[in-house]
């Protein structure tokens, strides 16, 4: 595999930083091969699961290193993306008593199975599969009920955001916000974040649903592309910064931000 200088230093400069992450990816070297388990990415090999198949990952060129450490970290650990993105159960049921317990967190320590072709089972917690446009079930029950924000407002304070830094939160700010430059962090910023991040989650709910962890993102997005409820159903003043996303060309993702 040839590999220009400049390429080769980028991609040596990407590996320090990734590796802080604890992401497996390496500088390939003047005509080094890819092991495997491995996909090429602008001079690096990144490492996939033993349960996916490398020539089903693609990933853009051109990221920056903070984008594609998303992208390896949705790769390298779905059952944590899964987790951290993913509203549980207990927080869509929208029961009072949430309020009181203590739900399934990013920082538990929970395992995961495998089916019987030897992909992922999530943890318990995310067992329950909410349909597109409020359904509960295949057949309709429940339709039109939208997610509970306030128990997703709770959910992303003490779970997703829990534990980050500053300059984490930050970040997150400025990439749910869409704004550049310094963020003078104060308690109105931490409320706008979960207010946004509460708002995302339950419209992206609304219009795909959320899987089951019994199932797959490919199983789940073909059984449920047909369900999704038309543009402006969530909110009549809905504002996405550009395309409708959830159309007729989207495609299930579980975990994404």
């Amino acid at each position: 595999m040839n590999i220009s200088n400049s390429r080769w230093l980028r991609a040596m400069s990407r590996e320090e930083s990734l590796n802080q992450s604890n992401l497996k990816i390496r500088t390939l070297h003047e005509d080094e091969e890819l092991e495997d388990d491995e996909i090429y990415y602008e001079g690096s090999a990144i490492k996939v699961p033993l349960d996916i198949d490398p020539s089903m990952v693609f990933i853009h060129e051109e990221l920056s290193d903070e984008q594609l450490k998303i992208v390896i970290d949705g790769i390298q650990k779905p059952e944590e993306n899964f987790q951290k993105n993913e509203v549980p159960d207990d927080i869509l049921h929208g029961d009072d008593d949430y309020f009181y317990i203590n739900t399934v967190g990013m920082n538990s320590k929970s395992t995961y199975k495998k089916d019987e072709f030897g992909r992922r089972i999530y943890p318990d917690g995310w067992e329950i599969a909410y349909y597109p446009a409020g359904k509960r079930g295949r057949r309709g029950k429940n339709h039109g009920k939208k997610p509970h924000i306030d128990a997703i407002k709770m959910w992303v304070r003490d779970t997703k955001l829990a534990g980050m830094s500053q300059m984490q939160l930050e970040d997150e700010y400025r990439r749910v916000r869409g704004s550049e430059g310094n963020v003078s962090w104060s308690d109105d910023k931490m409320d706008s974040l979960i207010d946004s991040i509460a708002y995302l989650v339950a419209r992206k709910i609304w219009y795909v649903g959320r899987k089951s962890s019994r199932e797959t993102d490919i199983q789940w997005d073909e059984h449920t592309k047909d369900m999704r409820p038309a543009e402006g159903s969530y909110e009549s003043n809905e504002n996405w910064s550009g395309n409708f996303p959830y159309g007729d060309e989207y495609t299930y993702s579980s975990g994404e931000k």
